[in-house]
């Protein structure tokens, strides 16, 4: 049995580990919560430096687009800017991360021209000669012309016609694919089938400016690019859209260097 002396030295002992015990946990405790407070307030610095440099480069960014395409911005669809910014932030964000879908790129630059092909182009004949052609059966005339079209031309002439009835008659749009047949056919001289001969008649009456643009080699070959590319049809379909194919595309769509660039010429019309 210990002796009364001895459990007060024992309970000595232990009250003072315990208060050393004590020392340490608050000294340990200040410690993290100094290192907390400190890796918060690096954080927030480091936030506060990105959210500034994001700014910045927003500022940059908008800046440059608004000095280089300037007032045509004017005559653009409504949200071209916004999307053209779009596009650029993503294809800067695409420098440090080459290996990401640029398929947010090119379907920024998709609507812009989808917009522009809408509002300039299809919207205003839609308008004028929806009552002209009420009865499409009753106005069309045949599109075999002995001598002129071959089978495969009249086929593509009649799957044309179609599309055509379907955006003057319950508002379809007109596709950039579509849009490109219709110039090559008017660049190489082809016979039209009767809605897309009134199409280019009524192009050529209202707006013939923009339909000799659309013809010349200056828009025509870039826009060729474009297609070919397939961006805008089976690539897009697939969400198969490579760095390099985002850069051949910026560079014809806004980043012309000796000319002007595919989308500052259609606006400027």
């Amino acid at each position: 049995m210990q002796k009364k002396e001895d459990l007060i030295a024992e309970n000595i002992e232990l009250r003072s580990r315990l208060e050393f015990a004590e020392k340490w946990m608050r000294r340990e405790v200040a410690t993290s919560i100094t290192r907390i407070q400190k890796e918060k307030s690096k954080n927030s610095t480091r936030k506060s430096l990105a959210n500034m440099f994001e700014s910045e480069w927003l500022d940059i960014i908008t800046k440059r687009i608004l000095d280089q395409f300037d007032d045509s911005l004017n005559s653009a669809p409504k949200y071209s800017t916004e999307r053209l910014i779009d596009a650029e932030i993503y294809w800067q964000t695409l420098q440090r991360y080459p290996q990401m879908d640029a398929l947010p790129i090119i379907l920024a630059y998709q609507k812009i021209f989808d917009a522009w092909i809408e509002e300039r182009l299809i919207s205003p004949f839609r308008l004028s000669h929806r009552e002209v052609w009420s009865d499409p059966k009753s106005k069309r005339k045949s599109l075999v012309i002995t001598g002129l079209l071959s089978t495969s031309q009249w086929r593509e002439s009649e799957v044309l016609e179609r599309d055509l009835q379907n955006i003057i008659y319950k508002n379809y749009t007109l596709s950039i694919g579509r849009f490109y047949q219709i110039i090559s056919l008017v660049r190489d001289r082809v016979q039209l089938s009767p809605m897309t001969e009134h199409l280019i008649i009524y192009w050529q009456k209202e707006i013939p400016n923009t339909l000799e643009l659309l013809i010349s080699d200056n828009c025509y070959i870039p826009f060729s690019e474009l297609v070919e590319l397939e961006v805008f049809s089976r690539k897009r379909h697939e969400g198969k859209v490579s760095y390099n194919d985002a850069k051949r595309i910026r560079e014809v769509m806004v980043d012309a260097s000796s000319r002007k660039s595919f989308l500052e010429m259609i606006f400027s019309i």
